[in-house]
């Protein structure tokens, strides 16, 4: 049996195009919204099961698309005193740009 093939396309034309305008910089609230929901909910398939049981490869694949999804939402969810912090963790992993300089 042949694995679905994933299609990461819109269902609705009126996502797609809300989609292109948050690229633009030019959607309205509207769309703002609408584009988030989309990209959350149907792309990344966050809220659906992520197993395919032909393929592993497949279920690997819709993981990582999840892993989108909770990312953006983990984002919005923030509270302002956690913003700081988050960052400075995220941070805290990153090499200085004299241990860049060191390693070349």
């Amino acid at each position: 049996m042949k694995p679905p093939r994933i299609v990461l396309l819109p269902r609705e034309l009126a996502d797609l195009h809300a989609i292109r305008a948050l690229a633009r910089g030019d959607a309205s609230e509207e769309q703002q919204r609408r584009a988030l929901r989309c990209i959350i909910e149907e792309l990344s398939g966050l809220y659906r099961l992520s197993y395919v049981s032909e393929s592993d490869r497949d279920t690997s694949f819709a993981e990582g698309r999840r892993s989108v999804g909770f990312a953006i939402v983990g984002i919005v969810k923030l509270g302002a005193d956690e913003i700081g912090r988050a960052y400075k963790t995220a941070m805290a992993d990153q090499p200085t740009d004299n241990q860049r300089r060191k390693r070349k």
